[in-house]
């Protein structure tokens, strides 16, 4: 009855463990409600971010409604999940909704903006690139390359040293 995240993975695990919270930890831990079956004190809110090469997009959802934002259309998309949970009706260019469209945006502003994604994205590659071809170069000896026991699945990596 209530919006959670992944990130709320993290801060659940934490208070479970009775550890402190992670440095720079998002999210609310679960645990109460777990615990309790009940949902008290919660921001009805899960926010996320996608990128993958050139395509960007965020989400909000938010109560009853969901909102998402990509970099280079006109328009957000919105869905009133509580009436369209397939999410078949785009509201988003809807003058009726265009209260609703703008408090979302503005909530997720709170969290920068489409091109922050694109930035994200563009220094999440040049990681990408500086571990992969420094694996490359140096790639692990035998003795560190640990052993996938027989009857596990593995995901094949191109040039793997085996």
């Amino acid at each position: 009855d209530a919006v959670t995240s992944l990130v709320d993975i993290s801060p659940t695990f934490t208070d479970f463990g009775n550890a402190p919270a992670l440095p720079m930890q998002r999210g609310n831990s679960l645990r109460s409600m777990l615990e309790t079956g009940k949902v008290t004190d919660w921001p009805d809110q899960a926010i996320s971010e996608i990128y993958i090469l050139d395509f960007m997009q965020r989400m909000i959802r938010q109560g009853r409604w969901k909102l998402n934002q990509y970099q280079g259309y006109d328009y957000p998309q919105l869905f009133d999940l509580q009436n369209d949970p397939g999410e078949t009706c785009d509201l988003g260019n809807d003058p009726a909704h265009q209260a609703t469209r703008d408090e979302l945006l503005l909530e997720l502003s709170k969290f920068g903006n489409i091109e922050s994604v694109a930035e994200k994205a563009r220094i999440s590659k040049e990681n990408f690139c500086f571990v992969r071809d420094s694996a490359r170069k140096s790639p692990p000896q035998v003795a560190e390359v640990w052993e996938v026991p027989k009857g596990y699945n593995r995901w094949e990596i191109p040039g793997k040293v085996e």
